[in-house]
Order: C-alpha cells, then structure tokens, then sequence
C-alpha cells in the first residue's frame, strides 16, 4: 500500500512539467517540407523546395537562423542556395540546387538542432540522356580481334554529359550503329550483321553483338544518335576460323621463336623488296634477313607496347599483305606478309594481356598497380611492413636521407617507411612520412642554375625541367639514382593503396617523360621543353627555305662570355654537311636528340637505374607521356574559376564571345581529369606552377582560329588554345573533347 502511495504522490508531481511540456510544443511553430518536383527526377535541371515554418497560436515566429538544411549525395555535401521571406502565414526558406550525380539524395531539415517530422528526406535523381561524347566502350582496346561470321560482343557503358550510367530504359537500340569499312579494298564499306542488347545487368552496359562475314582488316565507327562515342573508332581484325585457332594455339604456347616469312622494304614501297623474317614473341616482334640463308641480321626490334603502331601503306591500299610498323623510336617498317592479320592478332592478343585487356588510363593504372605488387610480392616485406628512419637532419635532408638509406635493398625500399626527425618527438601515422616526400622532392626537383634539375628558361615559373649538366660539385651522378628511387617509392607505394598514396612534386619536360619511356626525342619536343629556341629557331626552319642560312649538321657551345668552346657533330662529319629543304627535318630531330637526350646521357643512366630498382621498365611502357606524368605527379586541384579569372581572350567580337561562353560551360562540366588534359593540350603539363594560372608566362590566351567546326589546336609555347567557330555548343565540346584525348591512348592501325 505504501509502494502505491508513494507512485500516486510522484505522478502529482509530475503534472506540472507535462503541462509546461504541452504549452511550449503549442507554442512552437510547425515546420512544413514542399518539394517541388516530380519523382523520379532527372539531373541537370534546377529544382527546388521550400522550408514552411508556421506561426504559432501566438502568432510568433522562429528566427530564421533556427532551420539548418543540409543536401547530401555519397556523403559529400550539395551547393545549394537560400532565399529566406516572411508571409502573413510563415516564414518560408526557398532552397535551390542542382543535382548533377545521379542517386539517392539526402535532404536534412533541422530545427533548433532537431530533425523535423520526416526528416531526413531521401530524394532520387536519375542520370540525364544520353551522351555519345561519355558513352564508352567497356575494356577498350583500339583493335578487337574477332572470328568471321561468329558473333562477337562489344561492351558499351552509356552515361550522361555529366558521367552518369544510364540505367537500361533511358536507351534507344535503335540509336546504337556501327559504320564498318575494309582498310585494304576499294569499296568503302562493308555489309557488317549488328545486334544491340539492352544493358539489364548490373552495371547497366549495353551489348553491340557484331558479325563480320569475311575475314580481314577493317576501321569501324560506333555511334549514338549519329555521333560518334568518346572511344567510338576501333579496328577489326576479322579471322577464319583456322586463323583464330592458330592465334589461340600460339598465345597458349608463349612460341618465343615463331615466325613468317616476309618481304622487306629498305626505305619505301617503291624499293625493290628482300626477303626476310618476322619473329614474334610475348615481348617484341623482330625483322630479320638471312645472308646465304643462314647467316642472321638483325634489321629492326619493336617492342610489344602500345607506342608500336600498324599502319596500311597507301601506295598499296588494295593489297590485303602490307603492312607499316612505327614505334617512335626508330623509322618506320613497311613489309609484306601472307599471314599480315594473323601476325597483328597475334601482336594484338600479346600486347592486351601486357596492359591487363583495355588501353584506358583507368585500367592501365589499375593493372600497372596490381602487377607492381605481384613483382615484390616475395620480398619480405610483401605485407607492407615498417621500417623505422629515425634522426634525419631536416637543414640537410638530402645527405642525411641518403646516408641512412645507402645500404638499403630492394626489399628495403619496399617498407612502409616510419619516419623521424631530429629532437622532433612524434608518431609517425603516415603524416611525417608524407611530409619527408615533401621536403625531399622540394629538394631534388626545385629547379636552379646549380641544383640537380633546371629549366632553359630559369626565370620562367613555370618552364619544365630537365637534368641540369652544370650542376655544382655536391651533386655527384648518385644524386640522380636517388631521384630515381624517390620517383619508384612514390609508384610502388601508391600500388599499395590510397592510404600510402604518393605523388611525384615535379614538372618534367616532355622529352624526359619519353626518355623514361625508352621513346626518341623529336624536334616537336622543343615546343613545350624549350619554347623560346622553337619560336626563334625552329618555327623559322620548318616555315621557311634554309638554303640561305648557312647551317651545317653541327652544333655550337658556347662558354658564359659568349665564346665557342666546342663544335658538336650532329651526324659523322655533320660539320661538312649543308642543311638543305631535303634533310632540315633530320637536321632538326638531331638536334633535339642532342640538346634533349644525348647531352644527359648519364643524369638519364642513373636516375632511371634508381626508377627500375622498384618499378620494372616494361610496366612503365604500357604509358604515353601524358598518361605517365598523371600516374606520377597526379592531377592536382584545377580551379575553373581561377582559370577563368586568368585567362585572357584576345578577341571581342560577338561572335567569338557567342564560343567562349560555351566554352567555359562545357569546361564548368569537366571532370579533374580533363581538366588535366585541357591543361597539357594547351601548357604542355598537367601540372600548374605553385601559384596557379596567374603565374603561367605567357598568360593563358583563348583566341579565334581561322577555320569552322574543325578541331581546336593549341601553340604550348604561347599557353594559348584556339578555338573555330561552331554551329552549336554540342559540336564545340565534340570537338574540344577529341583534340584534348587525341593520340593519347596506345596501340592503333590507321
């Protein structure tokens, strides 16, 4: 009985704080969500919702400070806008946005700290229509090899302007084609059975089912709505099915001594042909001829990597058995086989199985990731383990880092290094190991007269760097090793991970990034590598008749007074040789080999022995230059606005300003990742000095070019982008979108 006493007395009690509870909720106003769209919507258009809080019995209302929206999407925060106004009613916030990443959407209204009734809201977006200037093949390769008359699927991924997947139901198949035609016969086309299946799988891909009905090379043009895909043009070998068993059987047997009997051409299709062999293996197709039939020489070696190109020479575009060979390194090959599309599967199927099976930067960073692992996978440290560098000497880094890593092996560097610095007391979670990356690669690649890396144009901020041969005396060759296995820790410890992810704080010349390649330098190099010599020099030379000149195949050096010191000699006697209209174009490729590679020979030697004592060469190679300078240095942080508020267009009319507002509209939708090819197509590098595009000299100039609808062109020399005139903002991102991916991916037959 005391017990229920006891209760009745601690309800009475009570009841004033109920009723003071129930006055206050009266006393709140309530707050009211409208959303203003149909579901499910579609991203790209601005939609909006208004935040209703009511006046309560009092007539009051809360302060507009006590609602709190938040708009989510994959957990990263939505921009929005706010307009706040006051009703007889309520007070009502206006919410504007844009969606521009299909999903799921959550949309958080809180008031004074507490979600609203129904907050959060979850809100879907769907992708946009279809854009063929994102829509891709799946697994791209610039050549597929098929069976004829069987069947073979092409996966394609449909996305939006904004790079959504569209899901199956936003396609039209009828939308899909793919125009076929033979390289090596007369008639321009050819009658190719395409099937298109509706993506209904996971990933949303849609299926091109294509059947060739006899075998051959052939040049195919995919489409949607008759515009052609972002990697919409591909060659076709098409195979007997004989021919396709042989190729299975040979890929499958790893043959290192498999070869065809081929003519060869010495220079052109018009010299007489010799016999010779053509030798295949998984790393490298070999040219060779035979004196009295058994004496072998060796003509020419192409390595099995996506800068070896095949080519139909057009002297004989109707003869199904010739075929050029280039790779950038060497002139190119041209040679007749009977089995010419059997020796390019067979080069084909081994150059997919070196890059992982597509030619996309994506999933050549993936597979060089994973087969970098593998490499050291039986090293010790194969779990990644630690190992502690303690006491550096941050007033001298480099000598100190050097001194404790001088014994250091392969497995070594393969360590998660944990870092410390002298009378600094901390615990390394990976913040001081990064800052050590910092420091060390401020100290190797900061560019100057006496460092280990400069520029032909020291005062330039934002000229790339090469090796620097006039170095001062404390920078012995070993130094360069040492940048090497910098540059080698920052891939092998990227491969491990995002957590370990390190990039490369460098801008190398273009003529470096080849070199790393094993690629030979050309004159076209000296645009961005040295812009003042090509305006001054070899623009002239290319433009105009050099008979008057007077120059030889030599070169001159000259001392910091201005004196000759010493004559090099492009060629053999290249002194005594005139530079005429016929050979300015070696003349001019020589002198790159030289002032670009020959002259740091041994800077080149050293620091990629540093490189290949984690990352192997050939892995390397399956990158161009542009590709391998992102893998390295990354793509950074690049503002549209501060490119926009550096950028100066040199023309005011009408028109053209009509072509720059498309212009930043189509670049407001780009990826960091074209943003970084639109930064090398115009400056030559992906990268931005420390400051930005203000420091960029010349200053970054959009000018008119004097065609229509045709591709826009760069000149790197003078950071300037020249833009046509186009009939619509459409046709200028196609275009714009072409020319900054131009040549960039791999192995190809035109």
């Amino acid at each position: 009985m005391s017990y229920f006493v006891a209760g009745l007395q601690s309800l009475f009690e009570r009841i004033p704080q109920f009723i003071q509870t129930i006055s206050a909720q009266v006393s709140i106003p309530r707050t009211d969500v409208v959303f203003q769209w149909n579901e499910p919507c579609r991203v790209g258009r601005e939609v909006t919702f208004s935040v209703l809080s009511h006046r309560n019995q009092y007539g009051e209302l809360i302060d507009s400070d006590q609602i709190l929206i938040e708009i989510h999407v994959g957990g990263i925060a939505v921009p929005f806008t706010v307009e706040i106004f006051e009703n007889p009613r309520n007070l009502v916030h206006l919410v504007r946005f844009v969606a521009h990443r299909s999903g799921s959407y959550t949309v958080s209204i809180m008031r004074s700290g507490q979600h609203i009734r129904g907050s959060p809201f979850i809100k879907i977006f769907d992708a946009g229509p279809v854009d063929p200037l994102k829509t891709a093949f799946a697994n791209y390769t610039s050549t597929v090899v098929v069976t004829n008359n069987i069947y073979h699927s092409l996966d394609v991924i449909a996305k939006d302007k904004y790079g959504n997947v569209c899901s199956p139901k936003q396609l039209d198949k009828s939308l899909f084609n793919l125009r076929v035609n033979k390289l090596d016969a007369k008639k321009t086309s050819h009658n190719a059975e395409l099937v298109v299946v509706s993506g209904d799988t996971a990933d949303g891909n849609s299926t091109m089912l294509l059947k060739i009905s006899e075998p051959g090379c052939f040049r195919a043009i995919a489409t949607y709505n008759n515009i052609k895909l972002k990697n919409g043009e591909i060659i076709i070998i098409s195979l007997t099915e004989s021919e396709a068993s042989e190729v299975d059987r040979i890929i499958k047997s790893n043959d290192t001594n498999l070869s065809y009997q081929i003519k060869y051409f010495s220079s052109n299709v018009f010299d007489k042909a010799r016999s010779a062999y053509s030798y295949i293996s998984p790393r490298q197709l070999t040219i060779k001829e035979f004196y009295l039939k058994f004496i072998p020489r060796t003509i020419c070696n192409f390595r099995i990597r996506p800068h070896t190109k095949f080519s139909y020479s057009s002297s004989h575009s109707c003869d199904p058995h010739i075929l050029t060979i280039s790779d950038g390194l060497q002139p190119p090959v041209t040679i007749w086989c009977e089995k010419r599309n059997i020796l390019v599967a067979i080069f084909n199927r081994y150059l997919q199985r070196s890059l992982g099976g597509s030619e996309s930067f994506q999933h050549k960073r993936s597979f060089f990731y994973q087969e970098v692992r593998k490499v050291h996978a039986s090293h010790p440290s194969r779990a990644f383990t630690k190992l502690r560098i303690t006491n550096l000497n941050r007033k001298k880094i480099l000598k100190s880092f050097m001194s404790k890593t001088a014994r250091f092996d392969v497995s070594d560097w393969c360590h998660n290094f944990e870092v410390s610095f002298e009378l600094e007391e901390a615990l390394d979670w990976g913040g001081v190991r990064r800052e050590l990356f910092e420091i060390l690669n401020t100290e190797l690649f900061t560019p100057s007269e006496n460092g280990l890396f400069t520029t032909f144009d020291i005062e330039n901020k934002q000229a790339l760097i090469h090796p620097n041969t006039k170095r001062a005396d404390s920078y012995p060759l070993s130094f360069y090793e040492l940048c090497g296995k910098i540059v080698g820790k920052c891939l092998y410890d990227s491969a491990q991970g995002e957590a370990y992810h390190l990039l490369v704080k460098a801008r190398f010349s273009r003529s470096f990034l080849a070199q790393m390649l094993g690629l030979r330098v050309s004159y076209d190099y000296f645009s961005s590598d040295d812009p003042e010599l090509y305006k001054t020099k070899i623009k002239y030379i290319l433009d105009n008749d050099v008979t008057e000149l007077n120059l030889t195949f030599a070169e001159e050096e000259y001392s910091s007074s201005g004196n000759v010191v010493k004559v090099v000699d492009l060629k053999s006697n290249g002194r005594f040789i005139t530079v005429t209209e016929e050979n300015k174009i070696e003349y001019l490729n020589l002198l790159s080999q030289h002032r670009l590679a020959k002259k740091f020979t041994s800077e080149m030697d050293h620091f990629l022995k540093g490189v290949h004592l984690l990352i192997p060469e050939n892995l390397l190679a399956i990158f161009d230059e542009s590709e391998l300078e992102l893998l390295m240095c990354g793509i950074g942080n690049i503002s549209i606005s501060d490119m926009k508020l550096n950028c100066i267009a040199t023309d005011s009319s009408r028109s053209f300003g009509k072509i720059l507002r498309w212009f930043w509209a189509i670049v407001g939708t780009f990826s960091q990742e074209e943003l970084a090819r639109l930064l090398q197509f115009v400056t030559g590098s992906s990268q931005l000095p420390p400051g930005g595009f203000k420091e960029l000299r010349p200053s970054l100039q959009i000018s008119p070019a004097l065609v229509q609808n045709g591709l826009p062109t760069s000149h790197t020399c003078f950071n300037q982008l020249c833009l046509p005139e186009y009939d619509s903002s459409a046709e200028l991102k196609r275009c714009l979108i072409l020319a900054i991916n131009e040549g960039s991916e791999g192995f190809g037959l035109v």
